[in-house]
C-alpha cells in the first residue's frame, strides 16, 4: 500500500516539511508586509484629498469651495 501524503512520525504527531514551513512563512510575511502598505496608501490618498481642499461630500460641485451657484458661474 502506497502513502502519497507527507511523512507522519510514529509518535502520532504531524510533521511539516522544510518546503511547507518556508511556504507558510512566506505567506505570513507577505500578509504582514501588505497590511501596513495598504493602510499607508489609503491614509496618503485621504491626506492628499484633504490638502487639495476637495470636500468628500461635494456632490459634483468641483471641489472649488463655492456653494449655491453650481460651481461659481457668474451670470
Amino acid at each position: 500500500m502506497e502513502n502519497d501524503g507527507p511523512a507522519v512520525p510514529e509518535s502520532g504527531g504531524t510533521s511539516l516539511s522544510r518546503r511547507d514551513a518556508l511556504k507558510r512563512g512566506a505567506l505570513v510575511a507577505g500578509v504582514a508586509f501588505a497590511v501596513p502598505v495598504v493602510q499607508t496608501i489609503a491614509i496618503s490618498a485621504t491626506a492628499a484629498q484633504a490638502a487639495s481642499g476637495q470636500n468628500q461630500g461635494s456632490n459634483g460641485s468641483g471641489g472649488n469651495g463655492s456653494s449655491g451657484d453650481g460651481g461659481g458661474n457668474a451670470q
